[in-house]
């Protein structure tokens, strides 16, 4: 099931309530009482967060209202993965923790850390959002927040930004965001991402508690033990995904038919799990892709790319890119190098 920690719905679900919003009306369009959000680490189905973050779309009159969100950085909502980010030693590692505990978060929300430029001088924090359909530009509006403000707050030294990037168009309430933000940006972008000098990403945070982090690892390492398995029918469908691959078949009405059930029923099914058929698609394509181009250097991209399901190269080098924010070669390259 794809769930999220409580306090992603609690900090949204406060903020509703604040603003004079009946906690009857809200509880009756997510479909969730609100003591059911009142632990930070209890999982929330991601149904739940989405029909919240619709409701909130729609019933607020300030489209800003994700950004002046993302600025309420406050300790009470902070969760497990919030915590041991907040204590580590130096912000590069923060964001590797954050790799690591995606799944702790949203695992329709995936961020991943590129350094480019002559000696790697420069990073991009690249944050990519599947399958949110309506919801995803005011997401993206309240992470981008949280991260540019909490960079600023919590690390030593000055925040050394170069620009922003974004894949939707320039908004309406665009003063606002040069308010908050206060960097050169961009948008229509090919994806999403914040640009700066590497050499910020190892400064000291001023949260940082060395022991506290381990403690605090601890525990979202367990927390993570304790989501990891799917279910029979997920697994299911993972299975018939990579038997399939390499055929072009593996797709929803090819799969559901191998599993004796109609389209909508096996839609029905990953619904209630909140997953949605697609993602899982592309987690399996992207986990094979990686597997190939460290385990198997006989095959080439094209070859790979095929075996993959994709009818041209190119496609699964877009798709690829998408993932990781570096082509299928420069995994490949990267990979080999660390075997040496």
């Amino acid at each position: 099931m794809n769930t999220v920690p409580a306090g992603y719905l609690k900090v949204l679900f406060d903020d509703l309530l604040k603003r004079n919003q009946s906690k009857a009306v809200i509880e009756d369009k997510i479909g969730l009482k609100y003591e059911n959000i009142t632990d930070q680490e209890i999982r929330i189905n991601f149904l739940h967060w989405q029909k919240l973050w619709v409701h909130a779309i729609d019933s607020i009159d300030d489209k800003s209202f994700a950004i002046k969100l993302g600025q309420k950085v406050l300790s009470k909502y902070i969760t497990i993965v919030g915590a041991v980010c907040e204590t580590c030693p130096t912000l590069r590692e923060s964001f590797e923790q954050i790799e690591r505990f995606n799944r702790l978060t949203c695992s329709n929300i995936s961020i991943r850390v590129v350094e480019f430029g002559e000696s790697n001088q420069y990073s991009k924090i690249i944050i990519t959002l599947c399958d949110l359909g309506k919801i995803e530009k005011h997401i993206l509006e309240w992470y981008f927040t949280r991260y540019v403000v909490g960079m600023r707050e919590k690390v030593r030294y000055r925040a050394e930004f170069i620009a922003l990037k974004f894949k939707h168009q320039k908004p309406s309430y665009y003063d606002v965001y040069k308010t908050v933000f206060k960097v050169p940006m961009e948008f229509s972008c090919d994806s999403n991402e914040i640009i700066l000098k590497s050499s910020f990403l190892d400064k000291p945070l001023k949260t940082s508690q060395p022991f506290l982090l381990e403690l605090f690892k601890k525990e979202a390492t367990a927390l993570l033990d304790a989501i990891k398995s799917d279910s029979v029918l997920v697994n299911g469908v993972k299975e018939l995904i990579i038997k399939n691959l390499y055929t072009g078949k593996a797709d929803i009405e090819y799969i559901s038919h191998q599993l004796n059930m109609s389209r909508q029923t096996l839609f029905r099914s990953l619904k209630k799990e909140g997953i949605v058929f697609k993602t899982l698609l592309n987690k399996v394509r992207e986990e094979m892709a990686k597997k190939y181009l460290c385990e198997h250097k006989k095959f080439t991209v094209n070859e790979i790319a095929y075996l993959l399901g994709y009818s041209e190269p190119s496609a699964f080098n877009r798709a690829f890119k998408k993932w990781t924010g570096i082509t299928p070669y420069q995994f490949a390259e990267k990979a080999l190098s660390g075997a040496e």
